[in-house]
């Protein structure tokens, strides 16, 4: 929160000539944010845990509730979800894992139907997908260059 507070607060052109006003940036609210202890923003696990139980009688349960947002990590979540065969596949047989790179055994376990979006997991299958993908690239790459030379040589 104070590192948002910080780019509010120094992060726009100062030649633009507008009023600002930030409510939520007030003392009192500022003070009384930074009063609740750490431990206690995320009881149980939970993250804002004292905003959950302070607006709890006010909002829906399923707001309440709700551990995600319409952002992109669900989307990712459900990408992984619905091409699971290929992602499996892609990653077990992948270059990472047949140079050794990789813990195929780990890998495995991270890549079980029931812990595959679980935490940050996505994260790291997402990133491992991408390197694939890198690899996939500069080798094709690589095989056009070969050929154009080779006919090259033969012409």
């Amino acid at each position: 929160m104070i590192t948002r507070a910080q780019h509010y607060m120094h992060g726009h052109d100062r030649r633009l000539n507008f009023t600002e006003i930030a409510p939520l940036l007030s003392q009192p609210v500022v003070e009384a944010a930074l009063a609740i202890p750490s431990w206690m923003a995320c009881e149980g696990g939970v993250d804002r845990s004292a905003a959950r139980r302070a607006f709890a009688p006010k909002l829906p349960s399923n707001i309440i509730r709700r551990r995600m947002k319409g952002g992109p990590d669900a989307f990712a979540m459900e990408i992984l979800r619905s091409n699971y065969d290929l992602v499996r596949n892609r990653l077990l047989g992948g270059q990472l894992a047949a140079n050794g790179i990789i813990n195929k055994p780990e890998l495995e376990v991270a890549l079980a139907k029931d812990r595959m979006t679980h935490g940050t997991n996505y994260v790291r299958l997402l990133l491992l997908l991408d390197t694939e993908s890198w690899i996939e690239a500069w080798q094709s790459s690589a095989d056009q260059h070969n050929i154009s030379a080779r006919e090259s040589v033969a012409s």
